[in-house]
């Protein structure tokens, strides 16, 4: 999205209102659950990063970092202004969202450093297509090789 000729300014102020209302909708239903993150949260985690690259494509960029120099180049367009602050504000609203879910959901980061080894009896939240279950560590531990994934994304 290299042009800055009149007008251009237009998809850049969609792709940014695109990418905060469907970010909303997906914060809306993570504040909602009184017990952090179910199928819909995970679910909806997950959606996130789809948007980010959904909005990437429409501007032709390929991080954050260059949809933020896109913005700058705008931004004495009011337009663009007012949709990259409300995008920034969700993004903040998001990230402390996702660390009060982290924080209600486990204790891993305060039991756990560099290089320790997990208990068996830690339980496990086990995404499939099929939907989410608890599992014990050691319920699955007992397969040949094993690799647990600790994710944990902030916009």
């Amino acid at each position: 999205m290299a042009s800055t000729s009149p007008g251009s300014e237009v998809p850049l102020k969609e792709a940014l209102e695109d990418l905060t209302t469907a970010l909303k909708a997906i914060l809306l239903q993570l504040k909602a659950q009184n017990e952090g993150v179910d199928t819909v949260g995970v679910k909806g985690c997950g959606a996130a990063i789809g948007l980010y690259r959904d909005c990437f494509e429409k501007l032709a960029v390929s991080n954050r970092a260059e949809v933020e120099n896109e913005a700058r180049k705008f931004y004495k367009h009011n337009i663009v202004r007012e949709s990259f602050d409300e995008l920034l504000q969700v993004e903040d609203e998001w990230n402390t969202c996702l660390k009060t879910l982290d924080n209600s959901r486990s204790s891993l980061e305060k039991c756990l450093d560099v290089g320790d080894c997990l208990s068996q009896e830690i339980k496990l939240l086990q995404v499939s297509c099929e939907g989410l279950s608890e599992v014990l560590l050691s319920e699955i531990s007992k397969e040949r090789s094993l690799l647990v994934v600790l994710l944990r994304h902030y916009a």
